[in-house]
């Protein structure tokens, strides 16, 4: 469905009007005179599509570049997200590539810092270097500086196979060493059963076999950790997806960091996707939640909406006897430990925190 099949799309149109007036006022001010223009400017590329002619969308475009290099992390998770609604931001994504990354030209690219690199390689669905050749020149530039830490461990996991563990001290990954392949020291073996592992046939019957007839396979299953965090909305069914589809090949060791609440949406009218079976029924029910407001709902179907509460929120039991895995750390999003965080800093915060412990990627591998 389009954003204009969208049940509430008139309603957010006509707010929409109202605030492109506001917002273009705030986009023709000088921006060396405005501290606000990158805020407002994040907020109109989010609206754009929405906005449609009610913004001058050649203006937008000019200060989106021009400003781009002011965006912090957090400026940059909702204009691009082009996995969730593509109608809505899949502009914001092409103008970025065509300055940035146009396709087959890295030069730009590698002029920005690690976390950028990482940004725009998920933006673009493509890799930004060929292998750990590429990658080394590149990261010489940034490391051994702390900053870029983060963001360099992600790059040398996805593209660092075969560099030496002298050069991952150097950079000051020396917790990576565990984790990158060694370089190949001697020549392929010239024997037929090796070279068979190369042919895309006997890959492909090895694959069947193990799925659909583990036991003629002849040798034990591949033994994989399976890393998860963030939040977990959809995990039981996305479990029964992966029994279907791989885990029969393998035997996997769950590792888990994530929250007790699992992020499902509530039942607030103006959502998309509302937590109830039926077409009619959710249009019914948006039209009288948004004629009686959200509180009013709660407060006359206090029973309704405490169950979809209760179904919001997980434990690590729970999580124990589903996933088979003892290896659970969940943190209660609603904790004082995280009084004050945004709702995007809380979203990373697990994947964030594990990641930047060096201590747990071997710890896990020990387990």
């Amino acid at each position: 469905m389009t954003i204009a099949g969208w049940p509430c799309w008139p309603a957010i149109r006509a707010l929409t009007g109202v605030l492109a007036d506001m917002v273009t006022s705030e986009l023709d001010s000088d921006p060396a005179q405005n501290p606000y223009l990158k805020n407002v400017l994040v907020f109109a590329l989010t609206t754009r599509a929405l906005a449609g002619d009610w913004l001058d969308q050649t203006q937008l475009s000019r200060l989106h570049l021009e400003l781009f290099d002011q965006f912090s992390p957090q400026d940059t998770a909702l204009p691009y997200s082009v996995m969730f609604n593509p109608d809505l931001f899949d502009e914001n994504r092409d103008e970025l590539l065509a300055a940035y990354w146009p396709e087959g030209d890295t030069r730009k690219l590698h002029q920005l810092p690690p976390d950028r690199v990482l940004f725009f390689s998920w933006l673009a669905g493509r890799d930004a270097f060929d292998d750990a050749q590429a990658l080394t020149p590149y990261l010489d530039r940034f490391l051994p500086d702390e900053t870029h830490a983060p963001a360099a461990r992600a790059l040398v996991l996805r593209y660092g196979a075969g560099l030496s563990t002298d050069q991952l001290v150097a950079w000051g990954l020396d917790a990576l060493a565990l984790l990158i392949p060694a370089p190949q020291t001697r020549p392929k073996p010239n024997r037929t059963g090796a070279n068979l592992l190369d042919k895309k046939p006997y890959q492909a019957l090895q694959a069947g076999l193990h799925r659909y007839a583990p036991a003629l396979a002849g040798r034990r299953k591949l033994r994989v950790a399976i890393c998860l965090s963030g939040q977990l909305r959809g995990y039981e069914a996305a479990l029964e997806t992966w029994r279907a589809e791989f885990l029969r090949s393998i035997e996997p060791v769950f590792f888990i960091h994530s929250w007790e609440g699992i992020g499902r949406s509530d039942a607030q009218p103006f959502r998309y996707v509302l937590p109830f079976e039926g077409a009619r029924f959710c249009d019914a029910y948006r039209e009288v939640a948004l004629s009686l407001g959200y509180e009013a709902m709660q407060a006359r179907h206090p029973s309704l909406y405490a169950a979809l509460g209760a179904g919001n929120r997980t434990d690590a039991e729970a999580l124990k006897a589903l996933y088979g895995t003892p290896h659970i750390v969940l943190e209660d999003d609603k904790g004082p430990k995280f009084d004050g965080f945004t709702a995007f800093r809380v979203r990373r915060m697990p994947s964030d925190s594990s990641w930047n412990t060096p201590t747990v990627l071997p710890d896990c591998m020990r387990s």
